[in-house]
């Protein structure tokens, strides 16, 4: 969230290959937030598992079929549908315009979905997270992980030797057991 266009006023003159109408490369301001970052899909990722949590709490303490059904018409939505799923990786994530496709630290962006796969468990026996949608998630998943262990922006975070780092093998191994791979 810190990249801005090359043309954004002061930064002109820090970077000289700037092309002053497609403001490419981006470069960093430190500090700075850049509000247009929050269109793209951390805000989406945010609500998706704030709705799911929510939803999936209401229903594990309330028994409320209603609120199983929205917490899994979110996760389809996000994981599942075909014309909205996300697809199961991070090729693009953190890509900065002009400077590069996609990073490995990436995949940070994903490390809170722990809390989605704990939500997911309250949802067992419920109508509406049958054994069709837990073997759909289990795959998508499985697939994830498996781009996370040899993607090149997986192993680039798998090095890491910060809070990166911890988020990758965390990410990792609770995949890993969500889609029933082991650790």
């Amino acid at each position: 969230p810190y990249w801005w266009p090359c043309n954004n006023g002061s930064l002109e003159h820090i970077f000289k290959e700037c092309d002053k109408k497609t403001g490419l490369p981006w470069v960093r301001h430190d500090g700075v937030h850049n509000p247009i970052t929050d269109h793209f899909d951390s805000t989406p990722n945010g609500h998706m598992q704030s709705a799911v949590k929510t939803f999936s709490i209401a229903y594990f303490f309330t028994g409320n079929e209603t609120f199983a059904a929205e917490a899994v018409k979110t996760l389809r939505r996000w994981f599942l549908d075909d014309a909205t799923h996300m697809n199961p990786n991070l090729n693009y994530g953190q890509m900065i315009p002009g400077v590069c496709d996609g990073r490995g630290i990436g995949l940070i962006d994903t490390a809170s979905w722990y809390a989605v796969i704990d939500s997911m468990a309250l949802l067992q026996g419920s109508q509406a997270y049958d054994s069709a949608t837990q073997q759909a998630m289990a795959h998508w998943f499985s697939n994830y992980t498996m781009w996370i262990k040899t993607s090149k922006n997986g192993k680039d975070e798998s090095n890491a030797k910060n809070n990166h780092g911890t988020w990758y093998d965390t990410q990792i191994q609770s995949f890993a057991l969500m889609s029933g791979q082991g650790s």
